[in-house]
């Protein structure tokens, strides 16, 4: 997710996220990660974690990571790392699961 700031389509005063020190970003464009950073970020964690230090890799970040265009190549970088470098971790999504309804998040 963006970072220093946060995007959702949602405002939960319950949510991690929700600090309310930041400002909700829904309107403006924010610059997500794309799945080449998500790739670097793996390969630097792959050099200090022992394989079996890692029980689940999670997509999360400042907010909906559905809402991120690159998703489904974050995905597929994701699972690959996670196939090559901790077999044995699941990967998650932590959403509210309000863009479930469309095809590039299924």
């Amino acid at each position: 997710m963006p970072k220093g700031s946060r995007l959702c389509n949602f405002d939960c005063i319950y949510c991690e996220c929700a600090t309310g020190s930041w400002p909700l970003q829904w309107e403006l464009r924010p610059q997500f990660p794309t799945a080449e950073d998500i790739h670097d970020a793996l390969l630097a964690s792959a050099e200090t974690l022992e394989p079996d230090e890692l029980d689940s890799i999670t997509i999360a970040g400042n907010g909906e990571p559905t809402l991120s265009p690159y998703l489904d190549a974050i995905a597929d970088v994701v699972n690959a790392a996670r196939d090559r470098d901790w077999p044995q971790a699941r990967t998650v999504i932590l959403s509210n699961g309000t863009m479930c309804h469309k095809p590039g998040v299924r």
